[in-house]
């Protein structure tokens, strides 16, 4: 059951409604960085390891703050885990 479509339309069909594409990240950035307050660069540098210390509906987002002349320092934002979902 082939539809007359390429082959990267295709998969885009059957992925999209349930995984992320390529496409989705840099509207997932500017989101993450509206909600969270952190510049864009610091939301592209995080890592899987960077939630830390969930308690209370809040959660530490650790971060590396690059700095000019190649140096960065780490920090850490509390973040209100409500602030993600809108009030229903």
């Amino acid at each position: 059951m082939r539809r007359e479509l390429p082959i990267s339309t295709l998969i885009e069909d059957l992925h999209a409604p349930h995984h992320l594409l390529a496409r989705d990240l840099r509207p997932l950035l500017a989101l993450l960085s509206l909600e969270t307050g952190l510049e864009l660069e610091c939301c592209k540098a995080l890592t899987i390891d960077c939630l830390r210390n969930p308690s209370a509906g809040t959660i530490e987002v650790a971060y590396l703050k690059r700095r000019a002349h190649g140096l960065s320092t780490s920090r850490s934002a509390s973040v209100t885990a409500a602030s993600a979902r809108p009030e229903v």
